[in-house]
């Protein structure tokens, strides 16, 4: 979806800046206290400068990683008329499918896999320096289908705990854009308040490969061999 942002060549979209992570370890620590603020600014300044290729940006888009997503809190303190806030997630058995290829190729991935099996309260420490929820995850996960469950789980708590404190957080799900691209972008043009006439170039995103030339392309991702997971997998995974 942020592809879509990005191919309207009207809006300045960065992927899971290393720099947000930062704001958002300070933010776990200190909440919205003045030096938080102070950084928050000086981060949208930075990345909404206008470019060469781009005077006039109509907005700026950032997907963050995992855990910053909540530092939406403080833009929206900041800038509460502009800042809009989604929230994308989709079916858990995909994401669990997905999760999987990812960690052959992605090494903390690989990692989180391992902390599953061997400790429960490994894991949860390591959840909670990161800034995640950590209600429920002090205990160990014993297969791959289930581990991706997991993670989608816990990624699901953060939007929850979001939406507890704040209800102008728009959950999107994936699977439902897929159905009807055009009438799924337009939607989220219109809450951005983005004009209808950037939804044609949008959707040129939809026919590339967002990934293309990195290391989790389609193509590097199509030769991992699918996850395998039975019935008795997936009930364990219910149970979580």
């Amino acid at each position: 979806i942020l592809q879509c942002f990005d191919e309207t060549r009207n809006i300045i979209t960065c992927s899971e800046p290393y720099p947000i992570n930062i704001l958002s370890g300070l933010y776990n620590k200190e909440g919205i206290t003045p030096r938080v603020r102070k950084l928050a600014k000086s981060l949208v300044r930075m990345y909404s400068h206008p470019m060469k290729c781009m005077p006039n940006p109509g907005g700026l888009v950032i997907k963050p990683s995992g855990p910053a997503f909540a530092t939406a809190a403080i833009l929206k303190e900041l800038y509460p008329k502009k800042t809009k806030v989604f929230y994308m997630y989709r079916n858990m058995e995909s994401v669990s499918k997905s999760i999987y290829k990812m960690c052959f190729v992605v090494p903390i991935g690989r990692l989180f896999y391992i902390m599953c099996r061997l400790s429960g309260n490994m894991l949860a420490k390591v959840l909670e320096g990161g800034g995640f929820p950590t209600e429920g995850t002090n205990r160990t996960v014993d297969n791959d289908f289930c581990i991706g469950i997991f993670q989608a789980v816990i990624s699901a708590n953060l939007y929850r705990k979001m939406h507890r404190e704040d209800t102008d957080v728009h959950g999107l799900i994936f699977d439902d854009v897929l159905k009807d691209k055009e009438k799924g972008i337009r939607a989220i043009f219109k809450v951005c308040g983005l004009p209808e006439s950037l939804v044609k170039d949008a959707m040129t995103a939809f026919t590339r490969d967002s990934q293309r030339e990195s290391i989790l392309s389609k193509e590097v991702l199509a030769k991992i061999k699918p996850l395998e997971y039975t019935e008795e997998d997936k009930r364990k995974a219910d149970i979580l």
